[in-house]
């Protein structure tokens, strides 16, 4: 099944944590996420922020169920993932089975493409260090359009410590992105400095 054929979910994690439905990589149809518990959330943003890669059971319980916090973490990791693919069968009930267990670790479902909004977001950054002059600027709107606050502004939990706006989870080597005034100075700059060529252009040529 190719990209464009699977079906899309989306979230955003910059600002307030929301999700919908993706289509054709740009429409979204956004969706009412119901009440879910503050641990259940942070569980699944976690997910979310991890989804291209296979997540083990280990380190979901490192990072959710101390020794001091549970007498059983490895039951109290099957009862955490049973609500929290409740609470995304509730949010997509199209979607048979978002995520999947595989021999020691959690998976996202292949046949289903997630959409973050803080990738899109680091996307557009990195494609406009590589453009000149409008498709610079125009880069750099279409990331400014998505940031709409810090990351995960909501979840005070200690794994979302160690990340900057619109970057991914810490440990994996990336290079921490801008805040949306970097961005917005940049634009500026870009289209100081073309307002300044046309002016000289014009002075010399009379146009």
């Amino acid at each position: 099944m190719s990209e464009d054929e699977r079906k899309a979910v989306y979230f955003e994690v910059l600002g307030s944590f929301s999700m919908g439905r993706a289509e054709d990589g740009t429409k979204k149809e956004y969706v009412i996420p119901g009440k879910a518990g503050k641990k259940v959330l942070s569980f699944l943003q976690y997910l979310i922020v991890n989804h291209t890669r296979s997540i083990s059971l280990e380190e979901l319980i490192e990072q959710f169920w101390p020794e001091t916090d549970s007498t059983d973490p490895g039951n109290a990791l099957k009862n955490m993932m049973f609500r929290t693919r409740s609470y995304l069968k509730k949010v997509f009930p199209e979607q048979k089975e978002l995520i999947r267990k595989l021999p020691g670790c959690y998976i996202w479902n292949p046949d289903v493409r997630v959409e973050v909004d803080a990738e899109q977001f680091e996307q557009k950054y990195l494609e406009a260090r590589g453009k000149k002059d409008e498709e610079h600027v125009e880069l750099l709107l279409e990331a400014v359009s998505l940031y709409k606050g810090g990351f995960l502004a909501g979840n005070d939990s200690d794994w979302t410590a160690g990340i900057c706006h619109g970057a991914a989870v810490r440990g994996k080597g990336r290079e921490a992105l801008p805040g949306v005034r970097f961005l917005q100075e940049s634009i500026v700059r870009t289209a100081g400095k073309r307002t300044m060529v046309g002016d000289d252009q014009h002075l010399r040529t009379g146009i």
